[in-house]
């Protein structure tokens, strides 16, 4: 006599909802990885097996921090997908969706209306989480059943990346949305929601059409102006990096200045250069007339599937801020990133406490297109943060 299924989300106290339940990845997963993993290359189940066996159990608070958890449909325990747990500290989670590419729009955003009505109202009441954001990376941020879902729990949408995803030769919208919990507005105030900046816009300080190159650059140069060139940052880079990042006395960051270890500085860019594919480019900002060392900038959240990345950068000393110096060596990060390594579309994040960071990108030609409320504490008060976005055919469009 054949037994009744029973799931295994039976007797879940949590995580279960009317047709779907989560629970936690194990190694003997890894036969199933292309219905969940995010990374759409083939890779045998051994070596998925082996990586998680060398993730899983290493660091088991570090692993709650950053929790993949796989979406399973309760009839029959079919797995659909998974949700990524990024968590900050203890106010705030972001999650992430991946699904079975072989399902369609329609399915994948019924799978996430699910998650996000049923997980996330518990996750606010008992996690005592400030905010929870999703990050809508699939074609889903806009379909009529995620969009129901946000507004049935009292969501906001909170950021749109135009063009950031590509799938079956279109593209799509990266779409987020935030769920704030209701004590912490009556605490604190309702935040500001997204401001979304206009498509037409002024560009104060565009790219020229070509660089005046006149002087001889350093011999390991990738890209060059007339005054600087970007080249591969070297691990003897962090000493100097260090020393002046703590002679600097000015309030870049909202926590105060960084500390920085000369030695793990360096390192920790050799094991950025070993990574294949690579997710994070780094490159040091040097002056041609002698080679000094005077910032870095960077492609971190490098997604050349999509072709997108998040820009980052850093004037070192205050001496050569406020010069043109980040605007000139931003522009020669986005020469790289769009005509050499054929990026569509770039984003940056900035926390509102750096106004001067914001007004540089809206200069080179950034358009605002998001806000993440209560990002980080500030002396008694919580600030938020600004998306910005740029697409190649504008850059390219607005150069002089």
């Amino acid at each position: 006599m054949t037994q009744p299924f029973i799931s295994r989300s039976e007797g879940q106290a949590f995580f279960a909802g009317p047709t779907l339940f989560l629970r936690p990845v194990e190694p003997e997963d890894a036969s199933t990885a292309p219905l969940w993993h995010p990374d759409p290359w083939p890779v045998a189940a051994e070596v998925v097996e082996e990586r998680l066996k060398e993730q899983l159990g290493v660091d088991p608070d570090a692993e709650a921090d950053r929790q993949r958890m796989l979406i399973c449909r309760r009839r029959d325990d079919r797995l659909l997908g998974s949700v990524f747990f990024e968590y900050d500290g203890e106010h705030a989670c972001t999650l992430r969706f991946a699904h079975d590419p072989n399902r369609t729009r329609d399915d994948w955003a019924a799978v996430e209306a699910e998650v996000m009505t049923a997980f996330l109202p518990w996750m606010i009441e008992k996690r005592n989480l400030m905010k929870i954001t999703t990050e809508h990376t699939w074609p889903t941020g806009d379909h009529p059943s995620v969009i129901a879902a946000t507004e049935s729990i009292g969501m906001r949408r909170n950021f749109r990346l135009r063009e950031a995803g590509l799938l079956h030769g279109q593209r799509f919208d990266w779409i987020g949305y935030e769920l704030l919990d209701p004590r912490w507005i009556a605490t604190l105030g309702m935040p500001r929601g997204m401001q979304e900046g206009q498509v037409e816009r002024e560009v104060r300080s565009p790219a020229p059409i070509c660089w005046n190159v006149s002087a001889e650059s350093p011999t390991n140069a990738i890209i060059s102006s007339d005054r600087l060139s970007l080249r591969p940052f070297d691990p003897s880079d962090g000493k100097l990096a260090s020393r002046w990042m703590m002679q600097d006395t000015e309030d870049v960051f909202p926590n105060g200045p960084d500390v920085v270890n000369p030695w793990s500085y360096g390192q920790r860019h050799i094991a950025l250069a070993k990574e294949s594919p690579p997710s994070w480019l780094r490159f040091a900002i040097v002056r041609n007339e002698d080679d000094l060392l005077i910032g870095a900038n960077g492609l971190t959240h490098l997604d050349l599937l999509h072709g997108n990345a998040e820009t980052e950068s850093t004037i070192f000393h205050p001496d050569y801020r406020n010069r043109g110096y980040g605007t000139e060596a931003k522009h020669l990060l986005l020469d790289y990133a769009f005509n050499r390594l054929g990026l569509h579309m770039i984003y940056s994040w900035v926390s509102e406490f750096n106004t001067r960071s914001s007004a540089a990108l809206l200069k080179q030609g950034y358009r605002e297109a998001g806000y993440f409320a209560w990002s980080h504490s500030y002396q008694g008060n919580y600030l938020g943060g600004r998306y910005f976005d740029l697409l190649a055919s504008e850059w390219r469009a607005a150069r002089r």
